[in-house]
């Protein structure tokens, strides 16, 4: 029986153990560990890199921007971040509304959560509300946007970014509600906005729909606010709803 490197990698491949059997993995005897050892540390390393890449392959399919969260920031809810970075929000499949200023660390938070899921060996999305908007009117004319509609509802988490920044027709709300009403059974959600409640209201004209909407994202939910409540340096928001 051959014992060269370049027939046992081949034997790899043929055995589907295509990382350790890849040309840059060195093979080579070590006298601290018995044939047994070895075999396992070999098994292992096989094990490692098909586990990293498919969590760096769900991060390109989950279009997770790489941003790291600064949680050193004074005044924030210390213990609520700590809670919602075990995921603990997720187990029941509840939802997560991030609420700050630009440049608050708002979507860094929601790329370190993702990356976290994805580490626990679950599918994440991230997309902006427009481009989620573009998907739900196009997806069944478009494969390329039917796609990415799939792997959404695939997904244990579906993270939407500047939602609601600016204001949202009524039939785009519509394709919007309905879509969190039928995942949010599914997945976790994770919103991104820079606008309190009362202020969604103003967004659009269906002020009753987008009721709905803010109910039924609550109803099992953490607000967690980027930056202190009080801060000197930013207006304060004064919310108006619309007049019937």
């Amino acid at each position: 029986m051959s014992e060269s490197p370049g027939a046992i990698k081949i034997l790899m491949r043929q055995l589907n153990l295509n990382n350790v059997g890849a040309p840059d993995f060195v093979l080579k005897e070590d006298e601290s560990m018995s044939r047994l050892g070895y075999l396992e540390f070999i098994l292992n390393e096989e094990q490692r890199m098909r586990t990293e890449k498919k969590y760096q392959r769900r991060l390109r399919q989950g279009n997770i921007p790489p941003l790291v969260y600064n949680s050193k920031v004074s005044g924030i809810n210390v213990e609520q971040l700590n809670r919602i970075l075990t995921l603990g929000f997720t187990e029941s499949r509840g939802n997560l509304i991030i609420i700050g200023q630009c440049r608050t660390g708002k979507t860094a938070l929601a790329s370190t959560l993702a990356e976290n899921f994805i580490s626990h060996n679950q599918a994440v999305y991230y997309i902006k509300i427009y481009d989620l908007i573009e998907i739900l009117v196009n997806r069944n004319t478009s494969p390329a946007a039917e796609r990415k509609y799939e792997y959404m509802l695939s997904s244990g988490m579906i993270i939407i970014d500047e939602f609601l920044y600016t204001g949202i027709t009524d039939t785009d709300l519509a394709l919007l509600f309905r879509f969190i009403s039928m995942v949010n059974d599914l997945s976790s959600i994770v919103i991104i906005t820079n606008r309190y409640f009362d202020e969604w209201l103003d967004a659009t004209e269906d002020e009753f729909l987008m009721q709905t909407l803010i109910e039924r994202l609550i109803g099992d939910c953490e607000v967690f606010r980027t930056q202190p409540l009080k801060n000197d340096l930013l207006p304060t928001r004064t919310p108006k709803r619309k007049k019937k």
